[in-house]
């Protein structure tokens, strides 16, 4: 099943991830350990789908133009 999304869809996930990754920052500067590997761990991912959010907002630029 392809489920194909607007550019404000795609930046509305965007900026609820990197509102995530900030929240985990300010954890992650009070904490040590386990939780804070876990964390850094998840920044790490969504930083990856944030990349690939902005590749698939590119893709939906160039099907526009064309």
């Amino acid at each position: 099943m392809k489920i194909e999304l607007t550019n404000n869809e795609l930046m509305t996930i965007e900026l609820s991830l990197m509102h995530e990754i900030r929240k985990n920052d300010s954890i992650i500067n009070e904490t040590t350990g386990k939780l804070k590997e876990t964390l850094l761990k998840q920044n790490n991912e969504m930083k990856v789908i944030i990349n690939k959010l902005k590749e698939m907002m590119l893709l939906n630029i160039k099907k526009e133009c064309i």
